[in-house]
Parts: structure tokens; sequence; C-alpha cells
């Protein structure tokens, strides 16, 4: 089963949940600048839940020097921003899923998903007026 990031709320309001901090490790659990390297960037490949087409891509930073937490700001990405009515109600959401791709810059690509068996993550976006 996928892991599911959780819900992000995107809009106007400072105050809201709209930044993602991933844990990226090997299939053997070790952070990733540990295990591969150091000098990736962190990718964010997003579709919507069961869609084939790429609905966006955010670039990462990492949280900390060893390269092992990915961080991704959801609400940089208005492509996947719910649009919605004032009042905003309860059921203004979209369900996405996505994959990790680390770069190194010179050809060399790591995908990272939720699990050893490749399952994507999941999260849902929720509009904020």
């Amino acid at each position: 089963m996928p892991k599911n990031l959780g819900t992000f709320i995107c809009g106007t309001n400072p105050d809201t949940v709209h930044v993602c901090d991933v844990l990226v490790t090997d299939d053997n659990g070790v952070g990733w600048g540990t295990a591969v390297g150091l000098g990736y960037t962190p990718y964010l490949e997003v579709r919507v839940l069961g869609a084939t087409t790429l609905t966006a891509t955010l670039t990462g930073s990492w949280v900390d020097s060893a390269q092992t937490i990915a961080r991704f700001d959801i609400n940089a990405a208005t492509s996947l921003k719910p649009t919605p009515t004032v009042p905003a109600t309860p059921d203004q959401y979209i369900d996405y899923e996505a994959v990790i791709v680390l770069d190194n810059g010179a050809g060399g690509l790591g995908r990272v998903a939720a699990d050893n068996d490749g399952a994507k993550f999941q999260f849902r976006v929720q509009a904020y007026p």
C-alpha cells in the first residue's frame, strides 16, 4: 500500500500546512547521502491519483547536510491547488501520487518510491481561500 504523506492546505494563509519533508533512503534504510553520495537534487514528480500525465515537478531542497530528508513546498506549485469557492468547503481537494527523482546533474538518476515494491507516495491538497 502506498505511503500517505498527508493533507496539505494551500492558499494565501501563512499558517497553512504546505511543506512536505520526506525521509529518503536506499533499500536498506540508509540515508541517501550516506548510501549513494552527496550532490543530488531532489524532485517530486506529481500526477493526479490514477493518471499517467505529469501534473507538476517540484524542486526540493535538503533539510540536513547528510542529504537524507528532502523538503518540498506543495504551495509553490499552483497547478496542484484546487480552485476554492468562497466560502471554502471541505470537499475542495485533489488526491495525488508522486515519486521522488534524485538527479546528480551528470546523468545519474535515482527514483524513490514509498517502499521497496515501488509503490508511489500519495497525498491530498486541500484549498484554503
